[in-house]
Parts: structure tokens; C-alpha cells; sequence
């Protein structure tokens, strides 16, 4: 991928912000992120808790919507660690990101990284490794994929991707391989010990079978619908958006990668949207800064002009909902 639209992109947010500012956007406040996730991991004890003690098949449903959504949530903030935003310590950042996020969730946070950077450098194009967004949602084609994240489809291919990937790096005799084959066996171990954990816990405060029911299930379904329906929002340009560029090497015929901001409603930051991931654009605008700042940062964009916001990759739009209603009647 010839990378200079990116470029481009990059040379346009220098002009928003100083160095130093963005370096005092870095570190976040320690104390709101330990409240932020202690809402999250609450959040999946709440669901947890209905599922558990109610036996209305309502009451199930939504309490694996609460979990689900909530571990999506771990998912973000594992995100935050692969971007070394948690701690100024490396180590310390990677430990949590790991332990209390990545591996409750099944995700390989090293494998995870890696790949989320790639996602950054080759976003929009055929190189990116998030591809849930590249999916036909017009007509019956968006039922189809509702139903792949919700069968459990979409996460057992996402499985059988990164194991083909990994396998390749076990019969590499290259230092570089080996050091990646060291982390999937360590990311596996720190997955299988947190899943043991779950599962002691819930076999001592009720009975096994909520380990499959009220933490797997939510996992493999709920989990993955909410990051498909987000990844769709913040990255499927509108047929307005796109100008249809002739041997474009971007998505849609766009001429820069395009990531799109929402103004969520208070049911999509409970459900799509922790700790101001609704503010994607300007994540991928600057990937170093904290979460707790992308507010800072979208009102500074805000009172650029909209076109050239929009020729430099960048939306605004209101509520995840009506973003995904219009992409579902916009789409050629």
C-alpha cells in the first residue's frame, strides 16, 4: 500500500496540535480509569447477577446482552493497552491489558497488537486486518451478517484466522518468529489461567453451567455483534462520503483511509461505545492519546470546515443507529 494518503492525513492533524500538547494527552487520569473499568467489569457482574437469579427467558436475554456488551467493553480497553495508554510503564501496561482484559475476553493480546497496528497502517485497503466492516449490509445481506456475529460464526473464523497466522511464525527459525511464537504461548497461558478463574468462581458462587450460559454464550455472540455493528459504523463511508475515485486503493472508492466519529446515544454507550471509542476518528488521527482526551480533540477538529475534514478521511455523525439505517438504504 502506497501509504502517502495516510501521510497526508497525519500532515493535516499536525496543524491542529502542538507536539507537546499531545504528548500531556498520553497519560491518562489513574484514577477515572480505575472507576471507568470498575463500571465495566460491574456491568458484567450486573448481567451476571439477572442471569443467575431470574429464570424469565427476558431476564436471560438481557442479562447476556449486559454481559456481552461488557465484555466488548474489556475488548476496548485492551485496545487502550495495545497502545501502551493504560501505564507510562510498559510492563505494567502490558501485565493489565493481558490479564484483566485481553485473556477474560479470549483475546491473544500480543497477536492482538500486532494486528490492530496493521489495522492502523492499511486501514480501508485490502492489507487491513479488520475486515468485519467490509461486509455487503444492503437488503438480506445485513440479517446474514447480524446472524454471523450472533451464531457464533464470526468469532470461531476469527479463531481459525489467528491460529493459521500463528502457526506459520512455530516453524520459523528467525529470532524475530520466535519471540512472536513465545507471546501467542504466553497470551495462550494467561487466557487458559483467567478462563480457570472464571470458571472456579462461578462453580463456588452458583454452578458450572453459568460459566458457559452467562459468560461463554455472551462471548461468542453478543460480544462479536457489537463489535461487527461498531466496526460497520466507524468505517463503511456512505455513497455522499465517497467520490468514487477511478483504481482508488481505498474502500469504496475513497481517496484516504475513513474512519467515522459518532455522538452516541446513552443506550450505545452502554452497549457499542466504553470509554470514548465513539470518537474513532480521532483515534486513528492520534493514536497516542488517551481516551479520556478525544473529547479535547473533537472539539478542536470540530471548527475545521467539513469538506476538508471529509477530503483528509474524517466524519462526524450522529447515533450509531441512524449511521447503520442509512448505510442500509445508501448502499449500491
Amino acid at each position: 500500500m502506497s501509504i502517502s494518503s495516510t501521510i497526508q492525513f497525519k500532515e493535516f492533524s499536525k496543524n491542529i496540535f502542538s507536539r507537546d500538547e499531545l504528548n500531556s494527552f498520553r497519560l491518562c487520569n489513574r484514577t477515572r480509569l480505575l472507576v471507568d473499568i470498575s463500571l465495566i467489569w460491574g456491568q458484567a457482574l450486573l448481567g451476571i447477577l439477572i442471569i443467575c437469579n431470574f429464570s424469565s427467558v427476558w431476564f436471560s436475554f438481557l442479562g447476556i446482552l449486559i454481559v456481552g456488551s461488557a465484555q466488548h467493553g474489556l475488548s476496548l480497553v485492551a485496545h487502550e493497552g495495545a497502545h501502551t495508554l493504560l501505564s507510562g510503564s510498559r510492563r505494567l501496561n502490558d501485565f493489565f491489558a493481558r490479564w484483566f482484559f485481553a485473556a477474560p475476553v479470549l483475546l491473544p493480546f500480543d497477536i492482538y497488537r500486532r494486528r490492530h497496528f496493521e489495522h492502523h497502517l492499511y486501514a480501508c485497503t485490502d492489507r487491513d486486518t479488520k475486515d468485519l466492516y467490509r461486509q455487503k449490509i444492503t437488503g438480506i445481506y445485513l440479517f446474514i451478517e447480524l446472524i454471523k456475529s450472533a451464531s457464533g460464526f464470526d468469532f470461531f473464523k476469527q479463531v481459525f484466522s489467528v491460529l493459521k497466522h500463528s502457526s506459520k511464525n512455530f516453524s520459523s527459525t528467525q529470532s524475530s518468529d520466535k519471540k512472536m511464537s513465545f507471546n501467542f504461548l504466553y497470551d495462550i497461558f494467561s487466557i487458559c489461567i483467567s478462563q480457570l478463574v472464571i470458571l472456579i468462581v462461578f462453580c463456588a458462587l452458583s454452578n458450572f453451567i453459568y460459566y458457559l450460559f452467562a459468560w461463554l454464550l455472551p462471548l461468542f455472540t453478543v460480544n462479536m455483534l457489537c463489535g461487527k455493528l461498531r466496526s460497520i459504523v466507524e468505517h463503511q463511508p456512505l455513497t455522499t462520503d465517497s467520490p468514487n475515485l477511478i483504481n482508488s486503493q481505498f474502500f469504496k472508492g475513497m481517496g484516504t483511509p475513513f474512519c467515522r466519529s459518532i455522538s452516541p446515544t446513552f443506550f450505545e454507550r452502554f452497549f457499542l461505545t466504553k470509554i470514548n471509542f465513539c470518537y474513532h476518528a480521532e483515534h486513528h488521527l492520534y493514536p497516542s492519546v488517551s481516551y479520556q482526551f478525544l473529547p479535547q480533540i473533537h472539539d478542536r477538529i470540530a471548527i475545521e470546515d467539513d469538506g476538508v475534514l471529509l477530503a483528509n478521511g474524517y466524519s462526524h455523525r450522529e447515533s450509531y443507529l441512524k449511521v447503520l439505517f442509512s448505510l442500509f438504504s445508501d448502499f449500491k
